[in-house]
């Protein structure tokens, strides 16, 4: 039984697409905005993985910054890892 559960487990993790991500200096996608125009996205340092095929549906990573100005009027920038995902029309990675 053991045995059953441990094939089944590794049939599973061995089919999922996208399981590992693919990291890019340049990465470009195209999607659709709410009005169904088409974007055109483009982050640098980002990774991303195919999460579905059918329709294509990405999971994609990049930092993002924000100046945060304080009372005393400096200004300071806070980076982090934002994380999305969606479905896309195309997805290139240079």
């Amino acid at each position: 039984m053991r045995l059953v559960a441990l094939l089944a487990a590794f049939v599973l993790t061995s089919g999922c697409t996208g399981s590992k991500w693919k990291p890019c200096e340049h990465l470009e996608i195209t999607t659709r905005n709410a009005a169904g125009q088409q974007q055109w996205l483009r982050y640098e340092n980002a990774r991303y993985r195919v999460r579905d095929t059918d329709p294509l549906t990405i999971a994609w990573e990049h930092m993002k910054c924000v100046d945060i100005e304080s009372q005393a009027g400096t200004v300071e920038e806070l980076c982090a890892r934002e994380s999305l995902t969606g479905p896309v029309d195309h997805v290139a990675c240079r």
